[in-house]
Order: C-alpha cells, then structure tokens, then sequence
C-alpha cells in the first residue's frame, strides 16, 4: 500500500491497525498482506493541524506485486564523470559521489513480444527516479518520492541488443544537468525485472 504527499499531519490506518501517525513523513509505503481481509476493506486517514488546505495532494493506492519471471542484476560497475570532469566509477548497490552512471546491459532477443520490463531501483528517494534507456526518459516523477521506483521501459528497449542505461539525478530536467557538481548517490538494489504480458 502506497500513497502520494498530502498537506497537513496524518495518521493512517488499514482495517483499524494504524500504520502510520502524525510524527511520520508525509510519503510511506506499507506491506499490507496481512491486514487485508478478504472482501471490503477499510483505508483511513485522519488529519490535523492548523493549515489550511488539509488532504491529499494525490492519491492513495492497493498494489499487488507478483513476482518477476525473469531477472537482469544490473549490480556492479557503472561508468560516469567525476565533478572534475574526468572518466569516474560508481558501484551499485553502493553510495557514491558521480554524474551520469551509465551500464550497458544486453536484453535477450527472445523477451521481445513475450515480457513487459521494469527498472527496478530502492535506495535514497532522490536516487531512485528512472532513467535514461537508450536516450530516451523514462521516469517515474518529476522528483522524488519514497525509496522505490519501478518504471516500465519495455518500449525504450531494443531486444537482442546491447541497451545503455543512464541515472539521471533529481538536478536534470529534460535532459540538461542543471548541476555544476556530481551527485551523490545511495541505491540499495538495480535490475531488470521481466513480467509476462
């Protein structure tokens, strides 16, 4: 179970185990397998505080995540540019101090028309945004929320082929590193995960 920010302290619960109270952070995520009852269910939010407006700024959300049928570790080496601006390394999982990490991975050739593929990232929220998939943006917000992103890049993959993968930081924008210095990252975990359509 997931949700968006909100304006204002809130306390949420799930079938009347509260999960999160007002001295939590405004983003959670929460495995709620054991809560569900079977049928109805009951999502409750209370809030308080002197501001006003007070509520969702977007939305709260169920989830069922299957497991991956296939998967890519795209752990290890990632090459990019040190705030000096000389060729730099950076290992993931790992923190590390670099502009632009990019890791070239081959897509198998028979996942085509067969898999969706999702980058899936966890570490600091700011370092989980999507990527770069062979030129092409795929993210999940425009900044960062939470410590999790799975994004679907199946259409910027081109199967059979080697595939370049590049982290952008919460500092670009369509592109252009508005940045003078490298970016401090923190991932916990980086691969493909492959779904049957």
């Amino acid at each position: 179970m997931g949700s968006k920010q909100y304006v204002g302290q809130a306390r949420l619960s799930l079938n009347g185990k509260m999960l999160s109270d007002f001295s939590q952070p405004d983003y959670e995520e929460f495995d709620v397998t054991k809560l569900l009852n079977e049928g109805e269910n009951v999502i409750a939010y209370e809030f308080k505080g002197d501001s006003v407006p007070q509520g969702f700024i977007g939305q709260a959300y169920l989830y069922h995540e299957k497991p991956a049928v296939q998967s890519i570790s795209l752990n290890g080496r990632w090459d990019g540019v040190a705030a000096d601006g000389q060729p730099a390394t950076i290992t993931f999982p790992g923190k590390g101090t670099i502009k632009w990490p990019a890791r070239k991975v081959l897509i198998p050739k028979e996942w085509e028309g067969k898999y969706q593929v999702r980058l899936r990232i966890e570490g600091e929220r700011s370092s989980v945004l999507g990527a770069w998939v062979n030129g092409k943006m795929v993210r999940r917000f425009h900044h960062g929320l939470g410590g999790k992103c799975d994004v679907d890049i199946t259409n910027a993959l081109r199967f059979g082929e080697v595939n370049e993968l590049v982290l952008p930081s919460h500092h670009e924008q369509n592109g252009a590193d508005l940045s003078a210095k490298a970016f401090n990252w923190n991932i916990q975990l980086i691969r493909l995960d492959a779904y049957t359509k």
